[in-house]
């Protein structure tokens, strides 16, 4: 390949210790079955019936080829039926054919009287060896409880057709799988039979082209992010009976975490249907496969070719793709090559006003190599040098697209085709030679670890709305899809992202919510899971914005940045202390503080709806934990937080009655559409002490009003109503008109409401915004089709007519798994305080939820799963009975504060109760498990449920600030067992540009004890203030 313009920017170190570089192995699945397996293992024909399962789950299967299912199967047993009941076996079985299902023996345990929820009942494995532990004592903790049983949330998710509605996606480590595709949610291209649209992209460079730039590295590319939809690695076409099926269209089509299920019903005169089923995975090692079985013997031609440029693509110089069949491995290889003007950089104040620069560079996968492989001969393999009519005629130097054509025969025995690319082609044949050779146990494996994390790594939900808890499971499952992990330059962190088609990678403000939902996962898988969406960004402190330090690049790769930079960063403090407060681990902290350390101590450039202060918090907490006792007294300086009640003071009400912020700005040059009452002003209600009184009064006018608030059909808007603008349509409106309403914005929403403890709004915004409700059909995670088909979804927004909008699949997302663990299930716990709390608020239309969250005590105790459950029920006379449950608890402290929605409290099997929060009662406890029933009165109703809004609050002076926070005391509990480092040197009295050098950290390994930090000092007096800024 030709030499890049450029060489890289030098590698940046990488972090001290080095994460693995690849998750654990699993540990064995259970004997089988715990649960249901739905499966094609051959020898099933089209014709079949039902299988009812003994826990009372219904599938369709199909009947064994060779039996007589018409006519001598009128009990049944000729359907590929293992441990159910089986049905009648007829010609009338949707999506059956091919299909077994082996049944999971009934549970020996009696079932609980209320049932956990409509998903499938977890059947408990075998329960693990517990470790060895002390003998009991008095002060002894539980013993550590295991997860709950497997459930089968691939079939749960996986049971819904997605035909006509939505492309599938798969995800591997760098390689993905998009079938067919939709342009901005409409369809346009169909899947068909084998492989339409795999892709490799392991971040080397973020488009179509390669190229370098002096300030953002090498690899960015603002123009070709789905190049990948004018590939074409092996499209099916059907001949049989002397028809062809070219490029049929599936008849149905199930999306799953684990793989993509494609049934085809094949009709034509005077021929027998052909049923054709398939399922298509990416292993382990990032082979894209479809095993195709057919219930009767067919031939299947596929057709391919190398990358012809064209739509998606970004501007291409020139192609060049070379062709060639390796007979003795039965396989294709496919190289391409070319030049691309690469969009190197982007400027300009935003939409419409944007700028760049552009550089020559080389087409993404220069120098790799694609396989192309099968289980079977590829028979009549034909290879084509050139394809001219397939080549994007806007290439200006033109090129060369090479193709290919081949036969496989298809019965129900099963096919396999697998794809793969790798730097090395040597390495991409062995990958694919050893899935085609054994791709049932491939598949397997990929679908044991997909059950794996979501029954093992995430927490445990079940409530009375089967809808919430199948939205629920898949939001994870898009979360836990997108993880990827690198070996090279700044890609040495596993870490989530953020979209298939045009936000692969990290992105600087989705992060900030993604960090916040990876410290729920399973604090043994944090190393994994939650770690690296904090730590990845350390590496990209060499590109941090020359102007404004302490900003980073809002996306980056292995040896490139965006070059756009924005004050996100300090949001991200909030979602790491959370994931240290959870697993307890300090390497993990040590090096967290250190990077924040670097990055924001001359300054925090940006204060992200006023987080900043929440986040400095944070900080003094962090730096009391790691013994750095003069730290708090800077960070408070260096936001000011003392006067932050100034900047309240000043933004409240300063345009719009009950609401923070300015929303009548003019329109100018650089802001077309002037200032909005828009979302980040409602955000900043978030703050740690924004007074309660005025989120509550912006929630009643402003959130709770549908004719000129925030509150839309599907809640909530990412500006007022009121200022929407007219004529409503994208010609007028642009992005407004698009990005109506977006996952983003309604986190930051709902999020505030849950630091304020709005707990009413909470609740009802939160379940309309998921799954719809008072009308609604449809709500931005549960889309209802015309058919009457409701699906979990995951848009990038929704447009003004609330028609879904960019991206499918979109972890934007992620956020609202926070809102549903920490605002509607009210849980935390810390290993630092020492405690667990459940405030539950537990929706009144909702009879019961409860949650099994993973937790451990500190970094090498055994992981516990704590139960959190709180059940509802209403008396004859109105009165609600709350019970509220929490078993395993493993932490000294246990607080249950239930909701008692703003009904007075009759009594209470606790004693008298103490308001520890808003809308919220309360009591701690010492001990594994506590149990409270409460007795709340009637209510005839409440503000957030009332129709229509109350009169508007007449402007009044804010309430007295409250005291000076200071940073935290030391904790009375036992001093930590490791030496109290030496002390920072002192700070100057303005901050200084840099920060000085951090003392030698402690060291995680226990050592000799020692007294706890000395206190913390609070901030010197600051000096005089400066004018209010903007939030």
């Amino acid at each position: 390949p030709p030499t890049p313009p450029s060489p890289p920017p030098p590698p940046l170190a990488p972090p001290s210790p080095p994460l693995p570089p690849a998750p654990p192995a699993l540990p064995p699945p259970p004997s089988a079955p715990h649960f249901n397996v739905l499966d094609s293992p051959g020898g099933i024909g089209g014709f079949g019936g039902t299988c009812t399962c003994p826990n009372g789950e219904v599938y369709q299967v199909g009947h064994y080829t060779g039996t007589d299912c018409l006519n001598g199967c009128a009990d049944g047993s000729c359907l590929a039926c293992i441990g159910g009941t089986p049905g009648a076996c007829g010609t009338d079985n949707p999506g059956g054919g091919g299909k077994r299902m082996t049944c999971a023996a009934p549970s020996p345990s009696p079932q609980p009287p209320t049932p956990p929820s409509p998903v499938p009942p977890p059947v408990s494995p075998p329960a693990p060896s517990p470790p060895p532990s002390a003998p009991p004592s008095p002060t002894s903790p539980p013993p550590p409880t295991p997860p709950p049983g497997y459930s089968d949330y691939l079939h749960m998710l996986g049971a819904d057709d997605i035909q006509g509605k939505q492309h599938s996606f798969l995800a591997g480590n760098h390689v993905y799988y998009v079938g067919g595709y939709y342009l901005v949610q409409v369809l346009a291209q169909q899947e068909t039979i084998g492989l339409t649209h795999p892709f490799h992209n392991d971040l080397r460079c973020r488009g179509t082209g390669c190229a370098s730039h002096p300030d953002n590295g090498f690899g960015n590319d603002f123009s070709g992010w789905e190049f990948y939809r004018n590939t074409k690695v092996a499209f099916g076409s059907v001949v049989a009976d002397g028809h062809t099926w070219m490029h049929p269209v599936p008849t149905r089509m199930y999306q799953r975490p684990d793989k993509v299920v494609v049934e085809y019903e094949l009709t034509g005169t005077g021929v027998e249907t052909i049923f054709i089923h398939e399922e298509k995975f990416i292993s382990a090692k990032d082979v894209v496969s479809a095993i195709i079985r057919s219930s009767r013997p067919v031939t299947l031609q596929v057709d391919g070719h190398s990358y012809p440029g064209g739509g998606g693509a970004g501007t291409i110089l020139s192609l060049n793709g070379t062709c060639s069949h390796d007979a003795a491995n039965n396989a294709i290889r496919v190289q391409d090559s070319g030049r691309v003007s690469v969009r190197v950089s982007e400027g300009g104040t935003g939409h419409g006003n944007l700028s760049y620069e552009w550089a020559e560079g080389y087409f993404v996968y220069e120098g790799m190599s694609a396989v192309l492989s099968a289980s079977r001969p590829m028979e009549g393999l034909v290879v084509v040098e050139d394809m001219p009519s397939v080549l994007d005629p806007s290439i200006a130097d033109g090129g060369v697209v090479c193709g290919y054509t081949f036969n496989l025969p298809l019965d129900v025995e099963g096919t396999t085709l697998s794809w793969t690319m790798h730097d090395e082609y040597d390495v991409a044949l062995a990958n694919v030679r050893e899935v085609v050779s054994d791709a049932g146990s491939h598949m397997t494996a990929k679908t044991d670890r997909m059950q794996y994390l979501l029954n093992e790594v995430v927490p445990y939900f079940r409530c009375s709305d089967g809808e919430v808890v199948k939205v629920y499971y898949y939001l994870w499952a898009i979360y836990l899809m997108y993880f990827t992990v690198g070996d090279s330059g700044m890609e040495v962190h596993p870490h989530t992202q953020s979209a298939v088609h045009n936000f692969l990678g990290l992105h600087r403000f989705d992060s900030a919510f993604q960090i916040m939902a990876g410290a729920w996962t399973n604090p043994a898988e944090h190393w994994f899971y939650a770690n690296g969406n904090v730590l990845s960004w350390n590496m990209t402190l060499n590109f941090r914005n020359p102007a404004k330090p302490s900003q980073l690049p809002d996306n980056f790769g292995k040896t490139w940045v965006s070059g756009l930079y924005g004050g996100e960063m300090i949001a991200h403090v909030l979602g790491a202390w959370t994931t240290y407060e959870h697993s307890g681990n300090r390497t993990f902290l040590s090096e967290a503080y250190k990077f924040y350390r670097e990055l924001f101590w001359g300054g925090i450039d940006g204060g992200f709806f006023g987080y900043q202060y929440n986040s400095v918090l944070a900080l003094n907490r962090m730096a009391e934990e790691l013994g750095y006792v003069n730290d708090a007294a800077h960070w408070n300086r260096t936001v000011d937080m003392d006067r932050r009640h100034k900047w309240y003071d000043f933004f409240w009400q300063q345009d719009d009655i009950d609401f923070f912020g300015n929303t009548d700005a003019p329109v100018t040059s650089t802001n077309k559409n002037g200032t909005k009452a828009a979302w980040g002003n409602v955000a900043s209600m978030g703050v740690f002490d924004y007074p309660r009184d005025w989120a509550l009064r912006t929630a009643r006018t402003w959130l709770n009003n549908s004719a000129t608030g925030f509150d839309t059909q599907i809640p909530l808007s990412c500006i007022a109503q009121r200022d929407w603008g007219t004529p409503r349509t994208i010609d007028a409106l642009g992005a407004a008109f698009n990005f109506a309403v977006t996952p983003d914005a309604n986190f930051w929403l709902l999020y505030a409401l849950q630091q304020r403890h709005l707990d009413t709004y909470l609740t009802k915004f939160l379940i309309r915004h998921l799954k719809g409700g008072d009308g609604q059909v449809s709500g931005y995670n549960r889309r209802c089709f015309d058919d009457g088909a409701c699906l979990p979804v995951a848009p990038e927004a929704l447009r003004m007519n609330l028609e879904m909008h960019g991206d499918q699949y979109s972890n934007f997302n992620a956020g609202k798994l926070v809102n549903l663990i920490e605002g509607l299930g009210g849980l935390r716990y810390s290993t630092v305080d020492d405690s667990f709390t459940f405030a539950d608020n537990l929706p009144t239309n909702w009879t019961y939820m409860e949650w099994r969250v993973p937790v451990r005590t500190a970094q090498d105790a055994a992981v516990q799963w704590v139960l959190a459950r709180s059940e509802r029920s209403v008396g004859s006379d109105g009165r609600v009975t709350k019970t509220v449950r929490v078993e395993g608890n493993p932490f000294s402290t246990l607080i249950l504060a239930p909701y008692k929605e703003e009904k007075s409290v009759i009594s209470s099997t606790a004693g008298s109760e103490d308001e520890m929060m808003p809308e919220h009662i309360g009591w701690t406890f010492h001990g594994s498990s506590a149990t409270v029933v409460t007795e709340l009165e009637p209510a005839s109703s409440s503000p957030a449920s009332t129709p229509g809004l109350p009169p508007p609050l007449s402007p009044q002076a804010p309430p007295s600030p409250p005291p000076q926070p200071s940073p935290p005391p030391p904790s009375p509990s036992p001093p930590p067992p490791f030496p109290s480092p030496p002390p920072p040197p002192p700070l100057p009295p303005p901050p200084s540009p840099s920060p000085p050098p951090l003392p030698p950290s402690p060291s995680p390994t226990p050592l000799s004890p020692s007294p706890p930090p000395p206190s913390l000092s609070p901030p010197p007096p600051p000096p005089s203030p400066p004018p209010p800024s903007p939030p």
